[in-house]
């Protein structure tokens, strides 16, 4: 795979939601992109120009021998989300932070120099008392899905100061946009769009009052291709700065669908977090980057490409 001159690129659960429009943005960027996940991408047939390795990332042998004349990883792998990570706090720990400390030991053996990480804003923070929550806020998570998050953060940083490690921490804040699940454990807007346009039943946790920030997924694959390009290393917040209910997120739905919600309230739970709006200023500051696309404009997006499906 070794190109003179070019990008090796890794992507950990490249065929994903994100990895796969990474991989759209990497290949247009010229780069050469290597991508690893258990599963085929559901989206569309292989690109011919990727060179995808089926398996775990958890498998030691398996990623020493994938990670060969790369130059960067990009990190997206999650085997937990929020809503389930408490229900086997071990697991989350066996599956999502061991592998990547054996994946940070992988890449210092073959060489390997930079790692680009997907956190979590909407998680690492838990209720943060400063809001919007800027990057330096004292990390206190409240769901296993978030302190493993943290703890992989802290790794990386750790080999970073020990080892010469190049690295970029992304915190994003709920990420929304085509090819995104919505089953429900993940992916709110999605989620319910889906259900709204199935006259489906749509069970909403307390009062419908909680407020997050949101980030479409454009957005983050501009951030991501910015700060490469510039080479930013660090912790930066990706968001819109601004935060909004579950309930607005239902009647904007709602407004450009023409379609009315089967709403089932359900007692709060407790591991979400009240309020989390993202300060985003330092990624503006250092990297130039800023979200382009409002709220109504990404559901537009989304709506349009499901009635194309439909």
């Amino acid at each position: 795979m070794a190109h003179l001159g070019k990008k090796n690129i890794l992507i950990l659960g490249g065929n994903g939601f994100v990895g796969s429009h990474l991989v759209d943005a990497f290949l247009q960027k010229g780069f050469s992109v290597r991508v690893v996940d258990v599963y085929p991408e559901k989206f569309r047939e292989p690109n011919p120009n990727v060179d995808y390795r089926l398996g775990d990332f958890s498998d030691a042998v398996f990623m020493s021998s994938t990670l060969e004349d790369i130059d960067t990883v990009v990190h997206l792998v999650s085997t937990t989300v929020p809503a389930n990570s408490n229900n086997n706090c071990a697991y989350d720990v066996e599956s999502n932070l061991i592998p990547t400390v054996k994946l940070l030991d992988a890449m210092r053996e073959n060489k390997c120099r930079k790692i680009i990480y997907l956190s979590s804003g909407g998680t690492v923070y838990g209720n943060a008392a400063i809001v919007p929550t800027p990057e330096d806020t004292i990390l206190q998570p409240i769901s296993s899905y978030g302190i493993v998050k943290g703890a992989i953060e802290n790794y990386i940083s750790m080999y970073s100061k020990l080892y010469d490690l190049q690295s970029l921490i992304i915190r994003p804040a709920n990420l929304y946009g085509n090819r995104q699940g919505h089953s429900g454990v993940q992916g709110l807007i999605n989620t319910l769009l889906e259900k709204i346009a199935n006259n489906e039943e749509v069970t909403i946790y307390g009062n419908g009052n909680s407020v997050r920030d949101y980030i479409f997924i454009d957005d983050l694959v501009k951030l991501l291709c910015t700060a490469m390009d510039k080479n930013a290393l660090g912790v930066f917040n990706a968001g819109s700065g601004v935060g909004y209910t579950v309930n607005q997120i239902i009647e904007s739905i709602t407004n450009i669908s023409g379609k009315k919600a089967n709403i089932n309230m359900a007692p709060a739970r407790s591991f979400d977090v009240e309020k989390m709006i993202l300060d985003i200023t330092k990624a503006g500051k250092q990297i130039g980057w800023k979200p382009s696309t409002s709220i109504e404009e990404g559901i537009k997006q989304m709506w349009a490409n499901h009635q194309k499906q439909v």
